[in-house]
């Protein structure tokens, strides 16, 4: 199953969603905290949309411990994240669209991996094969399977650190806009896999519609599919969902 948390007022991601049910995704949307807390028990992926902050007071209204502790076990029980950030397409500076992301990230990454609060990278370009950590280009990896070209997203921010994290693409105009955890390795073998993607704007509707840019629909597809992390549940003998022996 999926499970989308989406409070971005006026916004639609009617398309991410159809194409996951076309997959054979179940897909809980949701756009509450009370909500995604309520669900997150029924799911292998939790998708984060954070907040746009249209007012400073918004701050006040981040995740709740009680979120922050279902979420992280959620993550240590096989659940995949896939957590999306980055620049509001109207107001600058530190009114991004980070909020529950940065929170997550700080609890399952610890306090230095963040979205900056800086002024953000109006990019939007296409990306090209080659090294992700060079400007323009993304890497090879399961995600990017079958993709030639990837649209960068628009008002793009980085990450302050990335810890287990690796970088999967990198903006012409410089910051690392894609990232994904790294082997097991660096992480417990029951953990989730997790992808972080500082472009989220190409998939608003009504905001930005890039959901035919570029690899923009495989992609994502190919990232959810990932976080599922089947074949590594089914090597180390694991069960299948977060929830099944809760």
């Amino acid at each position: 199953k999926q499970w989308y948390q989406r409070r971005v007022r006026g916004d639609k991601l009617t398309k991410p969603c159809e194409r996951l049910i076309q997959k054979g995704f179940n897909v809980i949307y949701v756009q509450s905290h009370e909500d995604f807390l309520k669900n997150l028990k029924n799911c292998d992926v939790a998708v984060i949309f954070s907040e746009f902050p249209l007012t400073l007071d918004i701050y006040d209204k981040n995740f709740t411990d009680e979120i922050l502790d279902a979420v992280q076990k959620f993550h240590k029980s096989g659940g995949g994240l896939y957590i999306f950030g980055g620049g509001h397409l109207f107001l600058g500076d530190y009114r991004g669209c980070h909020l529950e992301a940065n929170q997550v990230l700080s609890r399952i990454l610890g306090g230095e991996v963040q979205f900056e609060r800086k002024p953000t990278n109006t990019a939007d370009k296409n990306l090209i094969l080659g090294d992700p950590t060079e400007k323009g280009h993304f890497g090879e990896h399961l995600i990017t399977t079958g993709i030639s070209t990837l649209y960068s997203g628009i008002h793009l921010k980085r990450l302050t650190s990335l810890g287990i994290l690796e970088v999967l693409a990198t903006s012409d105009e410089d910051p690392c806009i894609l990232y994904a955890s790294q082997g097991p390795d660096k992480l417990d073998d029951n953990c989730g896999r997790i992808v972080v993607d500082a472009g989220f704007l190409k998939f608003f509707e009504v905001r930005c519609d890039k959901w035919n840019t570029a690899g923009t629909a495989r992609y994502f597809v190919n990232a959810c599919v990932w976080l599922l992390s089947l074949d590594h549940k089914l090597k180390i003998g694991t069960p299948l969902h977060p929830w099944s022996e809760s």
